[in-house]
């Protein structure tokens, strides 16, 4: 027997505007009714000498890189805990 496997759809998404991941979550589970994996695999800056990053450079790049990954995943956590194979996966370059 093989199961069904549901696409899910795609949901433009600032990744930096917690709201719109707040959002992300809320229509997965308005269309699946449960979250057992999330995967993180937005990010990235541009290269730069660290002497030019300033402060506010440095910001945006956690907020994108980091910031968000936290968020999401706190946010989903409690969703992926009710599944008997939640898991999170992060992707990352350097």
């Amino acid at each position: 027997h093989v199961e069904q496997v549901t696409v899910p759809p795609s949901v433009p998404t600032d990744v930096t505007d917690m709201a719109q991941l707040d959002a992300l979550l809320e229509k997965t589970l308005a269309q699946f009714g449960r979250v057992d994996t999330l995967v993180n695999n937005a990010g990235g800056w541009p290269p730069t000498m660290a002497l030019a990053v300033d402060d506010s450079d440095m910001e945006a790049a956690l907020q994108f890189n980091v910031k968000s990954t936290f968020h999401l995943s706190r946010q989903a956590a409690p969703h992926l805990a009710k599944s008997p194979n939640g898991s999170i996966v992060n992707i990352s370059s350097a």
